[in-house]
């Protein structure tokens, strides 16, 4: 091989280590950005924020924006807690913010009007309907769910579990709770 052959294969190694090091920073640079959005707090990132009223976000200005049902029972979202309407690529999302301080009571399920309450000692509680239908409730079955702790006449509450059997009610439905929370975020995230 002469000289000048060998220089110029030397050379077009240089030229393809020197693009495959390119092409390695601009993956790691993508990669970065890619985390860091997906890390992003969603205050930071542009939208408008409201006040969760049972089923609905409203903002300061009043403008009311319907919240998914399946969003706001799987993400066991409460009577006063701030969330953020993001729209991507057209389409509102909703991402809880802050929440309130929760209190858990237990009560029967009960149709009123034809919408679905949660009773106890203290009142009746209005529930979202893809809670009850999720946890397959029924009339008279005992339920747990959470209201505003600094708002006991919260027209609204979010259905935590319903108790079918005598095991979840000397639990407390908490066993039981926590597997069905997780099998929801679970659901959730699927959706995501």
């Amino acid at each position: 091989m002469t000289e000048k052959k060998e220089r110029k294969k030397i050379q077009n190694i240089h030229q393809a280590l020197s693009a495959a090091v390119s092409s390695i920073h601009l993956a790691k640079r993508l990669l970065n950005e890619l985390e860091e959005a997906k890390e992003r707090d969603p205050r930071e990132l542009p939208g408008v924020f409201g006040t969760f009223n049972g089923h609905e976000m409203v903002t300061e200005e009043g403008e009311k924006y319907q919240v998914p049902e399946n969003y706001a029972s799987k993400s066991e979202l409460v009577y006063g807690d701030r969330l953020k309407m993001i729209d991507k690529e057209g389409r509102n999302f909703f991402k809880q913010v802050e929440r309130v301080k929760r209190r858990e009571i237990r009560g029967v399920l009960a149709k009123k009007d034809g919408a679905w309450h949660v009773v106890d000692s203290h009142g009746s509680y209005r529930l979202l309907p893809a809670a009850v239908s999720y946890y397959q409730g029924e009339e008279g079955d005992e339920a747990v769910a959470l209201i505003p702790e600094e708002n006991e006449r919260a027209p609204f509450a979010a259905l935590k579990n319903v108790l079918k059997n005598e095991e979840d009610k000397q639990l407390g439905g908490e066993e039981q709770s926590r597997g069905e929370g997780k099998k929801m975020q679970e659901k959730n995230e699927e959706e995501k």
